[in-house]
Protein backbone atom coordinates (compact mmCIF):
# COMPACT_ATOMS: atom_id res chain seq x y z
CA UNK A 1 0.00 0.00 0.00
CA UNK A 2 2.69 2.42 0.52
CA UNK A 3 4.38 2.15 -2.32
CA UNK A 4 0.85 2.41 -4.04
CA UNK A 5 0.28 5.37 -2.22
CA UNK A 6 3.63 7.23 -2.61
CA UNK A 7 3.29 7.33 -6.52
CA UNK A 8 0.47 9.66 -6.47
CA UNK A 9 0.20 12.69 -6.63
CA UNK A 10 -2.10 15.42 -4.80
CA UNK A 11 -3.71 15.73 -7.96
CA UNK A 12 -4.80 11.86 -8.01
CA UNK A 13 -6.22 12.70 -4.86
CA UNK A 14 -8.10 15.71 -5.04
CA UNK A 15 -11.77 15.63 -6.87
CA UNK A 16 -14.64 14.28 -6.71
CA UNK A 17 -13.92 11.01 -7.72
CA UNK A 18 -10.60 10.68 -6.56
CA UNK A 19 -11.53 8.58 -3.06
CA UNK A 20 -13.57 5.76 -4.94
CA UNK A 21 -10.31 5.52 -7.73
CA UNK A 22 -8.64 5.11 -4.81
CA UNK A 23 -10.18 2.61 -3.15
CA UNK A 24 -10.86 0.64 -6.47
CA UNK A 25 -7.10 0.49 -6.80
CA UNK A 26 -6.10 -0.47 -3.00
CA UNK A 27 -9.07 -3.45 -3.72
CA UNK A 28 -7.01 -4.29 -6.79
CA UNK A 29 -3.73 -4.01 -4.97
CA UNK A 30 -5.03 -6.44 -2.29
CA UNK A 31 -6.81 -9.28 -4.74
CA UNK A 32 -3.44 -9.60 -6.88
CA UNK A 33 -1.38 -9.91 -3.43
CA UNK A 34 -3.72 -12.65 -2.01
CA UNK A 35 -4.86 -14.05 -5.73
CA UNK A 36 -3.64 -17.48 -4.50
CA UNK A 37 -4.38 -17.78 -1.08
CA UNK A 38 -8.57 -18.22 0.06
CA UNK A 39 -8.56 -15.51 1.44
CA UNK A 40 -9.80 -12.93 -2.01
CA UNK A 41 -12.74 -14.43 -2.22
CA UNK A 42 -13.57 -12.77 1.49
CA UNK A 43 -12.63 -9.53 0.05
CA UNK A 44 -15.86 -7.32 -0.74
CA UNK A 45 -14.95 -3.91 -0.92
CA UNK A 46 -12.33 -1.80 0.24
CA UNK A 47 -12.91 1.61 2.49
CA UNK A 48 -11.09 4.72 3.22
CA UNK A 49 -12.63 6.63 5.67
CA UNK A 50 -9.70 9.53 6.31
CA UNK A 51 -6.30 10.28 4.87
CA UNK A 52 -3.97 12.92 4.82
CA UNK A 53 -2.55 14.76 1.81
CA UNK A 54 0.89 15.99 2.34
Amino acid sequence: MLNLFSQKRYEDLHGADALDQLQQEVKASVMTAYADTQLNRDIDDVLLTKFVIQ
